[in-house]
């Protein structure tokens, strides 16, 4: 990956589904001062830590087919940083029929300011049948529990430590390349809270920037 993807004091989260016939991976980034030349140790205890948060925000909202399998948490200022893996096999606790493995529930995360690109985004797998309201659209009681969870998630993230020094979730705009000079400057806003829809989304298979599902 080039360099310039890079940048100082990011650290990088991937989560592992299996399940519902393919496997789905959340990305998410955070700020920590304390993150260059992270040890292995450390990582792993940071991934620990958030596969937790992340588990205990999700679970009550996703199919009992689906196993939360691993979280990865990665030192992302330089090419030389470690990455940290916790692996788990825990399972979402709504129990039903769930949607095609395509559609997703969808979080709007929130920064301060406005940005080329539209919102971060973290597309949730797992939804269940029962808890639609249409084929659509989830019903207003499964969106107001699963944006509840977020802000408690939010929450519990940046009350994490690493080293000593403070956890924030963020995004992260990799900033202008050759081919697209135009896009903004690279660095990090932090994400201040978590809208939910309950219009149904679409997972789309490509890397997306902050906190999406790939």
């Amino acid at each position: 990956m080039p360099d310039d993807t890079y940048y100082p004091d990011l650290g990088k989260i991937e989560i592992t589904y299996a399940g519902l016939r393919d496997t789905a991976v959340n990305v998410f980034w955070f700020a920590c001062d304390a993150i260059a030349g992270a040890a292995l140790d450390a990582l792993e205890a940071l991934a620990e830590s958030w596969y937790t948060a992340w588990w205990d925000a999700i679970k009550a909202n996703t199919s009992d087919s689906l196993m939360l399998t691993s979280c990865v948490a990665s030192d992302w200022t330089s090419a030389d940083g470690l990455s940290g893996i916790y692996n788990g096999s825990d399972t979402g606790s709504n129990d039903g029929d769930p949607v095609q493995a395509q559609v997703a529930a969808l979080i709007n995360w929130e920064t301060n300011g406005r940005y080329r690109g539209g919102h971060p985004r973290t597309y949730v797998p797992g939804i269940i049948a029962t808890d639609l309201a249409n084929n659509q659209n989830l019903s207003d009681d499964a969106a107001a529990s699963l944006a509840s969870a977020m802000g408690t998630f939010l929450t519990t993230v940046n009350d994490l430590t690493f080293d000593d020094d403070s956890v924030t979730l963020v995004l992260y705009h990799r900033g202008p390349t050759a081919t697209h000079p135009d896009r903004i400057a690279q660095g990090v806003k932090p994400i201040i809270g978590g809208v939910v829809p309950t219009q149904l989304a679409t997972q789309r298979r490509r890397v997306r920037r902050a906190g999406h599902l790939r």
